[in-house]
């Protein structure tokens, strides 16, 4: 039964990615050319989402004990959020660095500006 509500939310996921992405790409130059199958893991992922699900609500018994071989490629999903995760937030600090050395060359700018005009008062 929990494998079935996962096979559940991993499907309701697919749908959501699938929806936000587009199922194919577009060619007009106003709109996004990324599509969710474009990735191969992508695809990899849907087919492990479809087969689990489909496993789930089809197969009962000696074959759905065969078939738990899934719960492995599962696990790769985790991992592949997990990856996600960690590469959205490698992304992210590789602005704030960029905005970081900006800001601090600013302010050399800046502190050079002001020992000049601290030379002209004096």
């Amino acid at each position: 039964m929990v494998s079935l509500v996962f096979s559940c939310l991993f499907m309701i996921e697919l749908v959501a990615s699938i929806w936000a992405f587009g199922l194919s790409s577009s060619h007009r130059p106003d709109q996004c050319c990324f599509s969710y199958f474009n990735s191969c893991f992508h695809v990899f992922d849907a087919i492990v989402i479809i087969a689990g699900f489909t496993i789930d609500v089809l197969l009962r018994g000696v074959l759905e004990e065969v078939a738990s071989l899934l719960v492995i490629l599962r696990l790769w999903r985790v991992f592949k959020i997990i990856e996600e995760l960690s590469v959205g937030a490698e992304e992210q600090m590789e602005t704030l660095q960029e905005r970081i050395e900006m800001l601090e060359k600013e302010n050399r700018n800046l502190e050079d500006d002001l020992r000049v005009l601290e030379r002209r008062c004096v």
